[in-house]
């Protein structure tokens, strides 16, 4: 007699785990013949086989994920190599400058002389920030700022294109020198050039030349150019391109106790003495002080003794409280204040 027995639905269908198929079905009825019985040690035998094969499994999925983050980290790491490189390559290069100007062609210059004045002058001024112009571009401002019949507000402006270029000329200084001693040329421009001599110094190595001639200005001149040659020695001292010697402190005396120094000279070495904070020459403005009878010369005097005098000063200056000029009155009360704190 053949015996029968039930047998759960161990597997039915597909079990699908990473790419690996696992089939198997068993007849819910077997025969006892062909399948012998199941104990509860073959239980546990099948269930151990059937983890160890999910266990399998389950390695194979990790194994694969593993080699897919290491492909995705090996392209990480070369495109950071990539980028790396490329960063140390990038500063290696020298820096890009920053908004540098747009430098004129020649066609540009040319177009200059058909311009009419007021277009040089915006033509100029536009170009003004312009410090890398070529030889050849450098060559033709030089010659052209010779032209007379330039507006002088132009010809400054040229100068001072000139004087501001990254490619120095050390030879600059001559030409400025030149426009002061031609006679034809007008005053102002006369003037102008000085303070271009001046601004030119730091362009050569022998500034001495450049000192002398100044000292030799503010000397022989006999107009307010010589105090604007006395200004632009002061300037370069406080610039540390020169140091000022007895030459320059003669002058200073010179001009202030001479009674053919013109007004507007004397204001701009006053000025000088309160700029340097020469008080040795204090003496000197406060009898400037006592003796002259032009307000804007007061006004000067008494605001330098406010700024570099004593409390003693201050018997000096109260009159001028009473002045009739109102502008005196306010510089007075000014270095009495400053006065007192002292």
């Amino acid at each position: 007699m053949n015996e029968y027995i039930d047998i759960p639905w161990l597997f039915q269908g597909i079990l699908s785990m990473d790419g690996l198929e696992i089939r198997g079905s068993f007849s819910r009825v077997c025969c006892m013949n062909q399948l012998p019985k199941f104990t509860p040690k073959r239980w546990v035998i099948l269930i151990t086989a059937l983890i160890i094969v999910i266990t399998v499994v389950m390695i194979n999925k990790s194994e694969s994920r593993i080699q897919k983050v290491n492909k995705d980290v090996e392209k990480k790491v070369f495109f950071l190599k990539k980028d790396h490189h490329k960063t140390i390559q990038d500063s290696n290069l020298p820096p890009k400058p920053l908004n540098s100007p747009k430098v004129p062609t020649q066609k540009l210059f040319e177009a200059f002389d058909s311009q009419t004045q007021d277009e040089r002058q915006k033509f100029i001024k536009a170009n003004l920030s312009n410090h890398d112009l070529s030889r050849k571009e450098y060559a033709w401002l030089k010659n052209r700022i010779e032209d007379k019949s330039l507006y002088i507000v132009n010809r400054n402006d040229m100068a001072s294109m000139m004087v501001n270029q990254r490619r120095k000329d050390p030879d600059l200084y001559k030409l400025f020198i030149q426009f002061y001693e031609d006679p034809e040329e007008t005053f102002q421009w006369r003037e102008y050039s000085v303070q271009f001599i001046g601004q030119a110094l730091p362009l050569q190595e022998e500034r001495q030349i450049v000192h002398s001639k100044l000292i030799e200005i503010a000397r022989e001149d006999k107009t307010l150019i010589a105090g604007t040659a006395m200004m632009q020695l002061v300037q370069q001292e406080g610039f540390g391109n020169i140091q000022l010697d007895f030459r320059f402190d003669d002058l200073l005396d010179k001009h202030l106790k001479s009674e053919a120094t013109k007004t507007s000279v004397k204001m701009s070495l006053i000025g000088i003495i309160g700029k340097r904070k020469d008080v040795e020459r204090l003496p000197l403005v406060r009898e400037i002080l006592k003796t002259t009878e032009d307000n804007k010369l007061r006004r000067l005097s008494i605001g330098t003794i406010g700024l570099i005098g004593d409390k003693t000063d201050c018997q000096l200056i109260k009159p001028y409280l009473k002045s009739d000029n109102k502008l005196v009155v306010k510089a007075t009360r000014a270095a009495l204040n400053r006065l007192i704190q002292k």
